[in-house]
């Protein structure tokens, strides 16, 4: 690889626009050399928005050795890029790229300053420092520890408000006759009733978050899978009374592309990630024209799926609190927060890995990884 090549923004833009068309027709050796390039390009020169997505796309890349490039120059690029990336690249499947983010992120910190109380500390983060004094095993156990403790006191938590919730409900539903009623108390119940419905809503996310599922595979048609997720988006959408047409949803899916998966569950990780995209575009009541793009290929023993909007992203500090998966955080003004810890779970339980990345002003990308499993 030529680590002496040199590169101008115009020679940038164009390794984009090759990537954005089909980035299975550039060598990956050619897309190891431009890591480089790039990665010595945002170290001396002002990063552009074009930049910041082709550096983001090569650190997604299929091929770890072109990931690993930027893993191992990460602890040099600025800060706004380091931020973007390093959550997204210590949660790496391969070992490899996942330590070299990990030790980059060691070397950022400084040896002879404490972090300050009060600042928010990823526990993606946490899980990092666990690993390196402990192990990977460790880590791995205190994660699944964590896991099992907050899922007995959430489930603990929904059955304590469901039990004064249900009685609530059953008076509540007695006083059906609206119209007798002057205005004002009409609105009140009604305002009570959509307060109750959102309640129970997030009992149900809640639930599904913390129980254990059964996942049971089958042989599934992803193209006609995503395109069932992608109208039931649309209609969650709908059903807010928001009319969200301008915004178009693309699938790259190739026909009869095919793979074992639980379908029940990856609809529901499709239509969440998808209507998050769609949603993300609302700006004061209405949505402005972008697209989302729902694209899956096959490689080699993999099934990658990924959901790129144009929604405009979000921080790298609110992608670092989506990134610990939190049931709560939610980049939306309103949300439960429930639906990516849910989808990361359900991905989980496949074998896979849900991934996040975003450039701010540009959007947000789900990248979703899966193993084959053989047909039967």
């Amino acid at each position: 690889m030529n680590s002496d090549m040199e590169a101008s923004a115009d020679d940038l833009d164009s390794w984009l626009g090759r990537l954005q068309s089909d980035a299975g027709d550039v060598p990956w050796q050619q897309r190891q050399e431009w890591a480089q390039t790039v990665s010595d390009y945002v170290c001396n020169m002002p990063v552009t928005a074009p930049v910041l997505d082709l550096i983001l796309r090569l650190a997604q890349d299929a091929k770890w050795d072109v990931r690993l490039v930027i893993a191992r120059r990460l602890f040099s690029f600025p800060e706004e890029i380091f931020e973007s990336l390093v959550s997204l690249l210590a949660q790496d499947t391969n070992a490899y790229v996942s330590e070299a983010a990990r030790l980059a992120m060691a070397r950022r910190i400084p040896r002879d300053k404490k972090p300050a109380r009060n600042r928010h500390k990823g526990l993606q983060s946490l899980v990092a420092e666990i690993s390196r004094s402990h192990g990977a095993m460790a880590a791995k156990a205190a994660s699944a520890f964590a896991d099992r403790q907050t899922n007995e006191v959430l489930l603990s938590v929904a059955h304590d408000i469901k039990t004064i919730l249900t009685p609530v409900l059953s008076n509540l539903e007695c006083l059906t006759d609206t119209e007798a009623l002057p205005k004002a108390d009409a609105a009140r119940l009604t305002k009570i009733r959509r307060g109750l419905d959102d309640l129970q809503g997030l009992l149900t996310a809640i639930n599904a978050f913390s129980r254990t599922i059964r996942i049971e595979l089958r042989e599934e048609d992803i193209a006609s899978l995503a395109a069932e997720a992608a109208e039931k988006a649309r209609d969650n959408v709908s059903s807010d009374h928001k009319d969200a047409t301008v915004v178009e949803v693309l699938l790259d899916i190739a026909p009869g592309l095919r793979a074992r998966v639980s379908r029940p569950h990856l609809m529901m990780v499709l239509t969440n990630t998808i209507q998050n995209g769609i949603e993300c575009h609302e700006q004061r009541f209405k949505f402005r024209p972008g697209s989302v793009k729902v694209s899956a290929t096959i490689d080699a023993d993999t099934l990658r799926m990924t959901i790129a909007d144009t929604g405009g992203g979000v921080s790298a500090r609110d992608l670092e609190k989506l990134l610990d998966f939190i049931p709560g955080h939610s980049s939306k003004s309103k949300g439960n927060g429930y639906g990516l810890p849910i989808a990361r779970r359900y991905v989980e339980d496949h074998g896979g890995t849900l991934m996040l990345s975003s450039a701010e002003g540009v959007g947000l990308t789900v990248d979703i990884q899966l193993p084959i499993q053989p047909f039967t």
